[in-house]
């Protein structure tokens, strides 16, 4: 079996035609390095990080883009390294995180994954939740050892990227887990300052509560 083929399967969630690539000797850590892949857009940063690329994702990559749970475990069961990343240093955990698959980003802990591996630029899966506004992924990452004082290149920690992408429920839970809000980014700006600058009133008001 041809790697597309088993690419092809992957992206329509056809389970069986996934097995019976993988059980013909399509490799499971084979690579897509020809289609243009989209998780929807983003906001800041990650609008040119995880959207309108074409990256080279490997087959668990773009399963876990796709939210396949069953496909994931299936090509994990196969052998697929869930440490392999793209060239922007992104992994399986990363797109799914950014994708929201709740139950791909737990099933990829429970394989090893690391919360807390840095990726482009610095980020973490932490700041990509907190960025991407979705709770439910960032409080099974923190649950599961992900830290909320990490800096990405731009000193930014996960709760600074909350502030900057007007997620406050987000903020609200990376405070109960002890972010701090003296942290400071490389132009040494906390992430009240941030809130100051946009004029974030909601956010405002829960660093004042």
């Amino acid at each position: 079996m041809a790697p597309s083929d088993l690419i092809a399967a992957i992206r329509t969630q056809n389970l069986l035609t996934v097995s019976a690539c993988l059980a013909g000797g399509a490799d499971p850590n084979s690579r897509d390095t020809g289609d243009e892949v989209r998780v929807g857009r983003t906001s800041l940063r990650l609008e040119t990080i995880l959207v309108g690329t074409t990256w080279a994702n490997t087959a668990l990559m773009v399963a876990a883009e796709v939210g396949d749970l069953d496909i994931v475990r299936a090509l994990c069961t196969a052998g697929a390294d869930i440490l392999l990343t793209r060239d922007t240093g992104c992994t399986a955990l990363a797109g799914a995180v950014v994708a929201n698959h709740l139950d791909v980003v737990g099933f990829l802990l429970d394989q090893g994954d690391d919360p807390n591996r840095q990726l482009f630029a610095g980020e973490t899966a932490v700041h990509l939740a907190s960025r991407r506004g979705t709770t439910d992924v960032l409080e099974i990452l923190l649950n599961r050892g992900g830290e909320v004082e990490v800096h990405d290149g731009d000193g930014y920690t996960p709760l600074i990227s909350a502030v900057l992408s007007g997620s406050r429920k987000c903020a609200e839970v990376l405070l109960r887990h002890g972010a701090s809000i003296a942290a400071v980014d490389l132009d040494g700006l906390t992430a009240v300052d941030h809130a100051l600058r946009i004029g974030d009133r909601r956010v405002i008001r829960l660093f004042h509560s």
